[in-house]
This record gives structure tokens, sequence and C-alpha cells, in this order.
């Protein structure tokens, strides 16, 4: 009784290598969506600086930002921490917000803040809300990369290998 033929596929070319990179798109805003769903949201605590300084970067003749740069303290559980901050100081949308013409009142040391630290490591904290991002824009993205991705392996994959 003869043995079957044995079949001969083709090795992973360009086309593999193109699917390969679609499903990593796929994955990639899958993975961040997830994170950024299911992540502890951070706790509030009353904190007070210890010292401010303002740094002015001028970006051109019409434009000035003021920098702040905050070492402040707060205390989670009993336990005392210190933190630092830099960036612009948020007027609207945090918190902490001030008036640009109010900005002077965070030089003052003990100037009342509310410091946002994470509850699975208390020694992380910030003073303003994260930028990272919102769960819908990472779901839209994922979609978008799956529906791409879909048309790549319907369409353009199944012509291009056997061409």
């Amino acid at each position: 009784m003869p043995l079957p033929k044995r079949k001969h596929f083709k090795k992973p070319g360009l086309p593999e290598a193109v699917a390969l990179l679609m499903a990593l798109l796929v994955a990639f805003p899958l993975m961040k969506w997830w994170g950024s769903y299911f992540a502890v949201p951070w706790q509030r605590a009353p904190g007070r600086i210890l010292r401010c300084e303002f740094k002015d970067t001028r970006f051109s003749a019409t434009q000035d930002i003021t920098k702040v740069l905050i070492q402040y303290e707060y205390a989670v559980a009993g336990v005392s921490r210190v933190g630092s901050w830099m960036g612009t100081w948020p007027q609207t949308g945090s918190p902490n917000a001030l008036p640009k013409d109010s900005l002077d009142r965070l030089q003052d040391p003990g100037f009342p803040l509310v410091v946002l630290y994470n509850p699975v490591n208390p020694s992380q904290s910030r003073l303003d809300y994260a930028d990272t991002g919102t769960p819908a824009i990472y779901a839209s993205l994922a979609l978008l990369a799956a529906l791409a991705a879909g048309v790549y392996y319907v369409r353009v994959y199944p012509a291009w290998r056997s061409s």
C-alpha cells in the first residue's frame, strides 16, 4: 500500500508578515483598552505644598508659558509621603485648578492641595488627572483595526498568496 503524498506548504513571506502586523494592530489597542477600563481608580488625599518654584519659558515673542515645580506632602493610612510635580498649572478641570492671576498662592508653604495617589502603590502620586486616554478611544481604535484586518484577511491575503 503506497504512502499518501506529502503536502508542500509555501514558506511564510511578505503576505504573512503583513497578516501578523495586522493582528498586532488589533491586539495593541485591545490591551490598552483592557488596562484603562479595568484600572484601579486613584484615590484622593489632602496634601500641602512644601516648596514651589516658577520657571518662565518663552517659545516665541508672543508665547510665554510659566512652568510650576512643586514639592508637596500628603499622608496615606497615617504614613507621610513626599511627591513632586512639574508642568503648567491647570486652570480648569482639576481638583487643584487655580486662575492664572492666583498662581502666587502656590508659593505659600502649607497651601492645601488635593493629591491623587495610586491605592496599589501609595508612593505614586500626582496633582492632576492622568492624560492616559479613555477606554472609548482604545475600543474605537481596536474596532477600526479589526475591520481593516478583516478586509485584509478575507480579500487581500488570499489573492496575494495565490499569485
